[in-house]
Parts: C-alpha cells; sequence; structure tokens
C-alpha cells in the first residue's frame, strides 16, 4: 500500500495550566519576545508491504514547513519560518489478534535522525517546537485493538515515543505518551464517519541552557503539558473501476483539555486530509 497524509495545526494564545493568559504574563517575567501564532504543516509519504500474513513493514519520510510570530516588548512582530523534511520513520506492524471481527496489532517504528534540529530564529533563539526533527534516533511504540461490527467499529491504541541521547544542540525531546479511543458507523457501501478522542502527554525538554531565553518558546521547562483533543472524521472507499483499493479519509479537530506548562502557545486546532491505495485489491 501507498498513502500520502498532509496534516496542519494552528497554535495561539499564550496558557499557562488550564488557563489563557495575555502577552504580559511572559514580558512581565523578562522576556522579550512574546510569540503569538504558529501554523505547522506536515506531508507525509507513506510505504506499506506485507510479506507475510502476520507482519507488515511501514516506511515514512515527512516534510515540514512551520512559521511562528513573536510579538516584541518593543518594535513591530517578528515572523519566522523553518522547512525541510523531517525524521524518517521505518519499523513495522505484527498481528497479535486476527479474529473476523476482533483485530489486535503492535506497531514499533524506528526514528532516524534525517531532519534538522538546530534552527534558530533570527534573534538566535532555539525555538524546539519549530525543529523539523528530533536531533536524535528515537522509537515510536504502539499496541492497537479493534472490533469490527456489520455497521460499526471501535478501536482503541496505546502508544509513545523515545527519544534516546541528544541533539547536536545538547537537547533532548521529552518522552510522549500518547491515548486514542475511536468509534466509525458505516453510512453507505463506501463512506463511514467517525470520531475520535486523543491524547497526548509530555515532558519537559532536556536542556541546560546558560542564558535566560529571549522567548518562552525557547525555555525548556515550558515545553511540556498535556492535551486532550475531540476528532470528527470521514472515510471513503473506491468500490468501483480504477478506484477500488483507493481510500479517501479526512479528520477535523480541536482540544477539549489542555493544561500546559507555560506560558506557551496552546493548540487552536487541527485537520488532516489522506489517500492510501492498495494495488491489486478488488
Amino acid at each position: 500500500m501507498v498513502g500520502y497524509r498532509y496534516d496542519f495545526t494552528r497554535f495561539g494564545h499564550l496558557r499557562r495550566n488550564s488557563e489563557r493568559v495575555g502577552p504580559e504574563a511572559a514580558f512581565d517575567v523578562g522576556y522579550a519576545l512574546v510569540p503569538e501564532e504558529m501554523t505547522a504543516h506536515r506531508h507525509v509519504a507513506e510505504v506499506w508491504y506485507a510479506p507475510t500474513e502476520q507482519v507488515t513493514l511501514v516506511a515514512e519520510l515527512p516534510f515540514v514547513q512551520r512559521t511562528i510570530t513573536h510579538e516584541r516588548r518593543i518594535g513591530d512582530p517578528l515572523g519566522h519560518s523553518v522547512s525541510g523534511i523531517g525524521d524518517l520513520m521505518v519499523g513495522g506492524l505484527l498481528e497479535l489478534l486476527g479474529q473476523a471481527d476482533r483485530r489486535a496489532h503492535a506497531t514499533v517504528l524506528f526514528g532516524l535522525p534525517t531532519g534538522r534540529a538546530a534552527e534558530r530564529d533570527e534573534e538566535g533563539s532555539l525555538v524546539y517546537a519549530m525543529q523539523p526533527g528530533s536531533g536524535t534516533f528515537h522509537v515510536r511504540p504502539a499496541l492497537t485493538f479493534q472490533e469490527r461490527r456489520p455497521d460499526w467499529s471501535w478501536g482503541a491504541q496505546a502508544g509513545g515515543r523515545l527519544y534516546f541521547g541528544e541533539a547536536g544542540e545538547g537537547f533532548r525531546l521529552s518522552n510522549r505518551l500518547d491515548l486514542g479511543l475511536w468509534a466509525a458507523r458505516q453510512l453507505l457501501p463506501w463512506a463511514s464517519a467517525s470520531v475520535r478522542l486523543a491524547g497526548d502527554f509530555r515532558g519537559d525538554v532536556d536542556h541546560r541552557v546558560p542564558d535566560f531565553p529571549l522567548t518562552p518558546a525557547a525555555e525548556p521547562g515550558l515545553t511540556g503539558g498535556q492535551r486532550i483533543d475531540l476528532l470528527l472524521g470521514a472515510n471513503l472507499r473506491g468500490t468501483t473501476g480504477g478506484l477500488v483499493g483507493q481510500r479517501l479519509f479526512f479528520e477535523l479537530g480541536l482540544p477539549i483539555h489542555q493544561r500546559l506548562d507555560g506560558p506557551q502557545l496552546g493548540m487552536s486546532w487541527r485537520g488532516l486530509i489522506g489517500w492510501r491505495w492498495m494495488p491489486g485489491q478488488g
């Protein structure tokens, strides 16, 4: 199977713990720049190959584009953009349960540090959220369970990211826990709708910063937090002619809970569109 995914995330409004705060909350502490808005675009090319019934090999390569705008204490806002290849992910899925109505599998993807991790803005700040890559090897394990019925299905997933070593700039991204729970309803032979809860739990970046950063976005102790998103989706499946074996899917989500070490930018909304094609499927 080959595929392509595009996802977009917009961040705006500073948050400290569960509350929204204004830029003065950062200026009063001594920061010269305060993040105002950030957007993140990610294009992912993926290839899946199953050499056996139980094993599927996976490779994913992202291309990342990110933009951040800072408000200055004195002067006009400052914008900065970064783009480039992210970290290549390779690994596989192992089927643990393969019943007709219940399936479970384990996933292990290994991240190779192919993306840059030393991008600095015009003021020289190392803003961690703007880096295309992690700068180090990492692993992304997950366990997934899914149950299917004639007209509906549901599933759950627990996964995370574990980072090893340090990037060239001497920082290490925090390990991360991802939890998901979803349900889908078949509406037509070729269309279904879904609802999903996605939890993201992460600690702070590990980095010894010799000087007080210009912006809280470059402060390692203000990068952690927890967030739960509610996402609505649609899945369209080709059933005739040259569309057989092809699938188009969409998802749009909003945060329903954010508790962030801050002040840092909270997530405003995110969306995803993807396409997958399994050649030879009839």
